[in-house]
């Protein structure tokens, strides 16, 4: 389930407003962990007439209308990644996902709130009466109020509060007073996500911390910064991970990704990009100390006139959330700083009701490839092969254009197409057998590869005898015929920008094969779409029932030219 987004807006009298749904598998947490009687107006479920525990299914943003519309977006801005954070935190926690902490490493990560809520408030100009009254409120209206009876009968009995640690008077005021300590601020800005039991140890140790820190904002309200000797009492917070991430930049995070596995040159290429970004902005942060208050103001001033929200999410975050998750998995830094974070994608506005080729613009790209007659170029064999056996497949283009001529072959009486990783890059690394439509021999795709020797039809191979730099991979051949291919498609006149020149074949050949009532698990066996459940991977279509459905499924309406019989081998 998703964080809803929230909006900022102005009300009729001004004040900047948002409101913001807390997700229904986490409130029953949120409500426990983060309610205040002073924060965040509540919506009270029943159940046959009768009032069940009120739940906090929304939470309420408000700045007055004399805030200027800067600093009313940096705060909603805060406001809403620290709810997305309190709802990460909760979900990982329920899935077992939260980190642990000893009870030592507990008290150093409150030593570390505690240097960072005091300087949270280093500009600060409320006068010292406001601090004051602010402690008074957590001791008598918050923890006091927890008080067990027999204290309230004899208060000397207990002059040091040892009631006030008790497990149930603990759990009774963690709500008010992790608001008040802006824990959720803190642990988003640590990018870190505690487990149930490392979050208890901590909320307690900032529980024990925060009057003394009270107590020092009103010192320094009335003048007095004498030097606070509190912050030598707490431990270093090292638990293993984080000094492992000491050095590791986001350069050698995307190094160790890329070396971890073999990495699809496509899928190196985009990353590589963004870990060139990552390096530079942060070129003084490791990768295990990047928060995600950090993450997030980077990816948010990713966003520019140029740059829209639509392609930051799916390139800029995309991977950098996969990398540092992967990270994370790891062992190599303590939390992925980008997990909790979403971009607000705009709506694309589309002139095309689809993405597929109209009539006209799919028989304008086949009458074109049937005008090609000089095959003896790999680009002349693409423009004339590629976009049939695409209209015909429903395949990839760039599975089309790494073809060799040992991928085609013929059974009893089918001829099929092997695509293979081993030709090339395929999606997900798993490969697949489509058959080859009837019209695809009539025209003489079969007589042309039985013409040619074994290896590539549609590029030549490099000659490059240099080491490939798996960090820095260059495009293939394969893939710059299929860019090539694009580029003279837009040249025939399909120049429509909301239509891909190759990939809409994809959208075309599914949309044809639904009219043609070949049934889903039969033409997504054709296209090499995934299932929609594990249970239908099993038993998935043998050949022989896609090339039989493949005959189901219609012409397409163009002028062709007479088949030519003994294709050039060169």
């Amino acid at each position: 389930m998703s964080i809803r987004m929230a909006k900022l807006t102005r009300s009729k009298n001004g004040d900047f407003v948002s409101r913001k749904g807390i997700p229904k598998d986490v409130r029953e947490a949120y409500t426990r962990l983060y309610r205040s009687s002073a924060k965040a107006p509540l919506r009270v479920t029943r159940a046959g007439g009768a009032p069940t525990t009120p739940k906090v299914w929304e939470e309420l943003f408000k700045r007055p209308a004399s805030t200027s519309p800067s600093a009313a977006k940096v705060a909603w801005a805060e406001w809403c990644a620290e709810i997305d954070t309190r709802v990460v935190t909760l979900r990982a926690t329920a899935k077992g996902e939260g980190r642990p902490l000893t009870q030592v490493n507990a008290l150093a990560l409150a030593g570390k709130w505690y240097s960072w809520f005091l300087a949270q408030h280093e500009n600060d100009t409320r006068l010292a009466s406001h601090w004051a009254e602010l402690r008074y409120y957590l001791v008598w209206d918050v923890i006091g109020h927890e008080a067990p009876d027999e204290y309230k009968a004899d208060t000397d009995a207990d002059p040091h509060w040892e009631w006030a640690k008790a497990p149930e008077v603990r759990e009774a005021a963690r709500p008010v007073i992790v608001e008040l300590a802006r824990v959720a601020s803190f642990l988003s800005g640590e990018g870190m996500a505690l487990d149930d039991n490392a979050y208890k140890l901590f909320s307690n140790a900032v529980s024990d911390l925060l009057f003394g820190a009270l107590c020092v904002l009103e010192k320094r309200a009335n003048g007095d910064f004498s030097p606070d000797e509190t912050p030598k009492q707490f431990p270093v917070f090292d638990d293993g991970a984080t000094q492992r991430a000491l050095g590791l930049s986001c350069w050698a995070l995307f190094e160790a990704w890329v070396k971890s596995a073999k990495r699809a040159g496509s899928s190196v290429r985009r990353a590589r990009g963004v870990f060139i970004e990552l390096e530079a902005r942060f070129a003084r942060t490791s990768a295990g100390a990047l928060t995600a208050r950090d993450a997030k103001a980077w990816i948010d001033s990713l966003i520019t006139e140029k740059r829209k929200a639509f392609t930051v999410a799916n390139i800029w975050l995309a991977n950098s959330k996969s990398v540092f998750r992967w990270g994370f998995e790891q062992e190599l830094i303590p939390a992925n700083p980008f997990a909790g974070i979403k971009v607000t994608k705009q709506r694309q506005i589309r002139e095309r009701p689809g993405k597929t080729f109209t009539k006209k613009e799919a028989a304008i790209i086949l009458e074109a490839s049937q005008q090609i007659i000089d095959l003896k170029t790999p680009m002349g064999r693409a423009k004339r092969w590629v976009p049939l056996l695409c209209a015909y497949t429903g395949a990839r283009a760039g599975e089309m254009t790494q073809l060799r001529s040992e991928d085609i072959y013929k059974d009893d009486k089918n001829y099929f197409a092997r695509l293979a990783p081993s030709a090339g890059t395929i999606k997900g690394g798993k490969g697949r057998i489509v058959p080859l439509h009837e019209h695809l021999i009539e025209l003489g795709f079969v007589a042309f590869v039985s013409a040619r020797g074994p290896g590539p039809m549609f590029y030549k191979p490099s000659s490059n005898s240099k080491a490939i730099d798996p960090l820095n991979p260059k495009r293939g051949p394969a893939v710059k015929a299929r860019e090539n291919l694009g580029e003279w498609v837009r040249s025939l006149g399909v120049k429509d920008r909301e239509l891909s020149p190759s990939h809409a074949w994809r959208h075309t050949f599914l949309s044809k094969a639904r009219q043609a009532d070949i049934e889903p698990a039969l033409r997504f066996g054709i296209t090499g779409h995934a299932t929609k459940s594990e249970g239908e991977a099993y038993g998935q279509p043998e050949p022989e029932e896609l090339a039989e459905a493949l005959k189901k499924f219609p012409r397409y309406e163009f002028v062709t030219r007479p088949t030519k019989e003994g294709w050039d081998r060169s």
